[in-house]
């Protein structure tokens, strides 16, 4: 999620670090430099953290 914005790039990115630029129209996702997704930005709000965090969800096994 960026900007409260949800952008799906596939399960094959998972646990990768990174880059993502944001202008005042669109943010862009980039893996070492491949363009990977580009999205119009659908916000005015601000970006108030540089962080990111892992989405994990707990299974039951057994």
């Amino acid at each position: 999620m960026v900007v409260d914005q949800k952008i799906h790039i596939g399960r094959v990115h998972a646990r990768k670090i990174l880059d993502v630029t944001v202008d005042d129209t669109r943010i862009a996702i980039h893996d070492n430099g491949e363009p990977l997704r580009v999205v119009p930005r659908t916000t005015t709000q601000e970006i108030t953290r540089i962080k990111s965090k892992a989405h994990t969800r707990q299974r039951k096994i057994g």
